[in-house]
């Protein structure tokens, strides 16, 4: 078990060994050369994949495109459109938005206030958050108590 120090200690050690200017500016340069490093491999594997993906959804197009003619009449439970669906993660959109907590008590401040200009100054938000709220909120078709 390693013996607590005092911040009055911690302080002191710092001060004796911290890095020189130059030694800093060493140290800082190569942190960003290792950071722009990992930058780049994560980028280039993130083209990889992308670049296989298209292959693979290329391939799929072109096998709807021999099968059927067209991806147009291609039936929608095909195995083949099932295929690309699951290359490209195709989730269906939400019918409606989701209502949060948080707008709800947008939405009912705002209907409290009775002015989105005002209401927004009040809780300290956008005025588009607010109207997001107020839209999700009234396209759900209200709070429903």
């Amino acid at each position: 078990m390693r013996k607590r120090i005092s911040a009055s200690k911690q302080r002191e050690y710092d001060l004796r060994h911290a890095l020189s200017p130059s030694e800093q500016l060493k140290w800082d340069r190569k942190q960003a050369a290792k950071k722009t490093a990992d930058a780049y491999r994560r980028r280039r594997e993130q083209l990889r994949k992308r670049h296989e993906r298209d292959h693979a959804l290329m391939a799929a197009v072109h096998t709807i495109e021999d099968t059927y003619g067209s991806i147009q009449q291609a039936p929608a439970g095909s195995p083949e459109v099932t295929a690309v669906r699951l290359i490209v993660d195709a989730q269906p959109a939400p019918a409606k938005p989701v209502v949060t907590r948080e707008m709800a008590m947008y939405y009912r401040t705002y209907k409290a206030i009775g002015d989105q200009k005002r209401a927004t100054k009040a809780l300290g938000i956008g005025i588009q958050t607010l109207r997001n709220a107020i839209v999700a909120v009234e396209e759900n078709g209200g709070l429903g108590k």
